[in-house]
C-alpha cells in the first residue's frame, strides 16, 4: 500500500523497538496527547542525539520546544484546524487526519534526521 512504512526502515525499526504494539499503539499514544492538549500541536519528533522518537504537545509555539529534535509529524489542533468541518469532535478529526497521513514521507523525514550529528 502506498501509505504504509517500509517493513525494512529505520521508522519501522524504531517504532516496533519504541511502542509496543508498532504503528498502532504508536498512533493511539499520539491520539492520546492530541486528545489532551489544550490547544496547539501534538508532535512526533525524532530526537537527534539518542536517535529515537518521541511525542510532545505544545500549546504555544515557542515555549518548551525541544532541543536536538526534529519534527516528523505535527497535528494542528488548534480549534481553526478542525471546527469547520467536524465541529468539536476532535476524535472524528484525528480519525480523518491520520487516515490521510502518507507514511511514507514521515518515513523519508526520520531517516534524514537521521543523519543530523
Amino acid at each position: 500500500k502506498p501509505y504504509e512504512l517500509a517493513k525494512a526502515s529505520l521508522a519501522q525499526d524504531l517504532i516496533d523497538a519504541q511502542f509496543d504494539g508498532g504503528c498502532t499503539a504508536m498512533i493511539k499514544e499520539i491520539r492520546r496527547a492530541a486528545l489532551t492538549t489544550r490547544n496547539g500541536w501534538a508532535v512526533l519528533s525524532f530526537c537527534t542525539k539518542e536517535k529515537s522518537l518521541f511525542i510532545n504537545t505544545y500549546d504555544l509555539h515557542d515555549v518548551g520546544v525541544s532541543i536536538s529534535s526534529v519534527p516528523v509529524l505535527a497535528i494542528d489542533m488548534w480549534e481553526h484546524a478542525y471546527i469547520n468541518d467536524f465541529g468539536i469532535d476532535k476524535s472524528a478529526y484525528l480519525d480523518w487526519f491520520f487516515s490521510r497521513l502518507d507514511w511514507r514521507a514521515i518515513g523519508k523525514r526520520i531517516k534524514a534526521a537521521n543523519y543530523i550529528k
